[in-house]
């Protein structure tokens, strides 16, 4: 099967999880595609029992979605997997040509989209240090548009399509880094032994009083904070 969602899968999926049991709590699918892709270039590979949780909760882990019955289950699971297993699959055959779904359609935002990387990033903070340590400005983009403190200051300066322009160069850094760590991994030695531990932290990505994700957005646009400045980069004020 084909991994890439079709834009009527990738809208029936984010109608799942606009459902009023998730919608105060879950990722949207642009959100997730920045998850996967952390998740796709970093230095180790995660069971879906450890990231799937944080897809209907991103701040505890903790809420389930209530499938109307078993088929509806496996039909949305579906689409969440292929949505991992498409971006995996970009990473793997054509990192060069990978294209965010932000910049494929306006109605997907790209601070969303680092919103979920970073999430991604602090699932697995531990193994992330030794970039996080040698080269934090790799993650710059990530930060100044996918977290709190992060889009306070890019509202300031007014610069956000400068970060926005550096993303998609930084994700090929982050992954040549840590191909290259894989490679210097001890011949014979188990590589994900070598590579991160068994635990994964529990993410936590807001500095600043949380805002709920339908809450009007504080920067005074009469929007749902998830459809304004959380969402989209590109409507920074």
């Amino acid at each position: 099967m084909h991994d890439k969602l079709t834009d009527d899968e990738l809208l029936s999926l984010q109608a799942f999880l606009d459902s009023p049991e998730l919608e105060e709590t879950s990722m949207d699918v642009v959100t997730m595609e920045g998850y996967f892709a952390a998740l796709a270039i970093g230095p180790r590979t995660m069971m879906p029992s450890q990231w799937m949780p944080w897809i209907w909760d991103m701040d505890e882990g903790e809420a389930q979605p209530a499938f109307v019955d078993a088929e509806e289950a496996n039909a949305l699971m579906q689409l969440v997997v292929r949505h991992y297993n498409g971006v995996v699959r970009d990473f793997i055959e054509a990192p060069a040509a990978f294209r965010p779904l932000y910049d494929q359609d306006p109605r997907w935002g790209a601070s969303a989209w680092c919103e979920g990387f970073m999430l991604g990033v602090t699932l697995g903070k531990e193994d992330w240090t030794p970039l996080l340590v040698s080269e934090p400005t790799w993650l710059a983009p990530f930060t100044r548009l996918g977290t709190a403190d992060g889009l306070a200051f890019t509202q300031k300066d007014g610069d956000a399509e400068t970060w926005i322009e550096q993303i998609v160069p930084s994700l090929q850094r982050i992954r040549a880094y840590w191909l290259e760590q894989r490679a210097r991994a001890p011949e014979g030695q188990v590589e994900d032994d070598f590579r991160f531990g068994t635990d994964a932290p529990m993410p936590h990505l807001r500095a600043a009083p949380k805002v709920g994700r339908n809450d009007p957005c504080p920067c005074g646009s009469g929007r749902k904070f998830k459809k304004c400045c959380v969402t989209a980069a590109q409507t920074l004020h």
